[in-house]
């Protein structure tokens, strides 16, 4: 996170970055924050899903000789 604070702009910014923006020196915006973190998060659990039968298959292939 640090690495992507230092190198982008504001066009350029990462989602984790992004949200930061909910927070500022006096106050903290909890609830969009939060609903944006729900928003982020659903794609990459989707496409663990997706990718869920092909871990486990070659994790468990790679374990048996």
């Amino acid at each position: 996170m640090l690495f992507a604070s230092v190198l982008s702009n504001s066009d350029t910014r990462t989602l984790s970055i992004g949200l930061q923006a909910y927070a500022s020196q006096t106050d903290v915006y909890w609830n969009q924050m939060m609903a944006a973190s729900v928003v982020v998060s659903i794609p990459v659990l989707v496409g663990f899903l997706f990718a869920q039968r092909h871990l486990v298959a070659g994790l468990s292939s790679g374990a048996v000789k």
